[in-house]
């Protein structure tokens, strides 16, 4: 502990990030640099995110948890979800099935983030509205609107510090931490 790590740099990789960086914030991609590290001793190679970046997704975590408290505790139907959280344009079929990933994301939140392993609930909606309801719960200064406390908590469940979760208020309720 505290000595060298054997970590060497090993380059860089490009990553897409879609939707807003914060609540009320126009859908967006994103183009980010990480660097990479080689363990000397093991061969395995490593990524340093910055916070907000789930792993294996292209959405940020503000999109994934706003996008599920808009379906869940307000009660959006997908396509509307998607047309608010996504840059990208919709299948055209999503009035009739909704937009897939809300129920896949609800399914994997407990990977996401720590706060939300051993969630009880298969069923998409309501493991949504259990994985808002979680990550409000964490948000460091609760407004007392659902969507902008889960995004908040999703960012801080993430080892934020608490002040950068202040972005995700849109300005008009800003809040000093």
């Amino acid at each position: 502990m505290g000595g060298p790590k054997g970590l060497h740099g090993h380059g860089l990789r490009e990553r897409g990030q879609l939707g807003p960086d914060a609540v009320g914030g126009l859908p967006g991609h994103e183009s980010l640099l990480l660097r990479r590290y080689e363990c000397q001793r093991c061969g395995a190679v490593i990524s340093s995110a910055p916070g907000g970046l789930l792993p294996r997704l292209r959405y940020g975590a503000v999109a994934v948890a706003l996008a599920l408290a808009l379906r869940s505790a307000e009660g959006l139907p997908g396509h509307r979800v998607r047309a608010q959280v996504s840059p990208l344009p919709s299948t055209g079929t999503e009035p009739l099935h909704g937009w897939r990933s809300l129920s896949r994301w609800a399914r994997q939140c407990g990977g996401f983030w720590p706060v939300m392993r051993g969630s009880p609930s298969d069923d998409g909606h309501d493991a949504a509205l259990e994985a808002t309801r979680r990550l409000a719960a964490k948000a460091p200064m609760p407004t007392g609107r659902l969507a902008i406390d889960a995004c908040a908590g999703a960012v801080f469940a993430m080892g934020i510090d608490p002040a950068a979760a202040t972005v995700l208020i849109p300005p008009s309720e800003s809040v000093a931490l």
